[in-house]
């Protein structure tokens, strides 16, 4: 245990019946399922057990990335952090309970989740012309209105829909293949959970993104006169710095 950390994740509601016992395994998984990916560095977090004292997991994170852990969650206005803090809230209200991250039995709370003791907010619809882009998954439909499911980078996947039967035809074409920016009528919800969704969008036109390798973009802007990519030793480098790192 020298070389391991370990960390407290406690899910209660109040209730003395809700313990691991009670506690479904598939909706257990899935709240660690969460967790992992809220803390990254997943090959190195581990599960040790499940106390009672309501739900508690024991997570046990090698100490050689503790301090990059412990980074990563006050990294709280990221919006990767802010996404997975959402959808474990989301499963607190579902479960009517709260949750919170702390260091094992010594040491203070690293992280809340009010769950169901959020602030309701005022559901508001919002519609606006608006852009997403991703790849193509699904197309195809009896109706009026074609649905065409379209898969972004982070892996949401939205669902969409043109009554324009020329564009669909086109879109057709991109099923599966290179990324598509589609623009058009989005309807926005914002739940009583403070979580803007996309209710609808209706696809309107589209553009095809092209997929160019970094190092053939940036031998093109190499050959621009003038514009300093000359300049760099290593213009790979310079420009994921630029992209902050990525």
């Amino acid at each position: 245990m020298d070389n391991l950390t370990l960390f407290d994740f406690r899910i209660t509601n109040g209730q003395p019946s809700f313990e691991p016992k009670t506690f479904p395994m598939l909706r257990l998984a899935r709240y660690l399922d969460k967790l992992a990916n809220l803390l990254g560095h997943t090959e190195h977090v581990h599960l040790l057990t499940v106390n009672k004292g309501s739900v508690m997991p024991i997570i046990a994170i090698d100490t050689i990335v503790e301090d990059k852990v412990i980074g990563r969650l006050k990294e709280v206005n990221s919006p990767e952090i802010q996404k997975i803090r959402k959808e474990i809230n989301k499963m607190l209200v579902e479960d009517n309970a709260t949750a919170y991250f702390k260091f094992h039995k010594a040491g203070g709370i690293i992280m809340h989740f009010e769950g169901v003791k959020a602030p309701i907010c005022e559901t508001i619809t919002v519609y606006e012309q608006g852009e997403l882009e991703g790849t193509i998954i699904r197309i195809g439909g009896k109706d009026d209105s074609v649905p065409v499911w379209l898969k972004a980078a982070d892996g949401v996947i939205y669902k969409c829909n043109t009554t324009n039967k020329t564009t669909a035809r086109e879109l057709a074409g991109f099923l599966f293949g290179d990324i598509v920016r589609v623009s058009g009528k989005a309807k926005w919800l914002r739940t009583q959970m403070g979580v803007w969704e996309l209710e609808n969008f209706t696809i309107q036109m589209f553009e095809h993104l092209a997929q160019e390798p970094i190092s053939q973009v940036i031998e093109r802007l190499r050959h621009i006169d003038g514009n300093g990519w000359n300049e760099q030793d290593n213009p790979q480098q310079t420009w994921k710095e630029l992209r902050g790192g990525e």
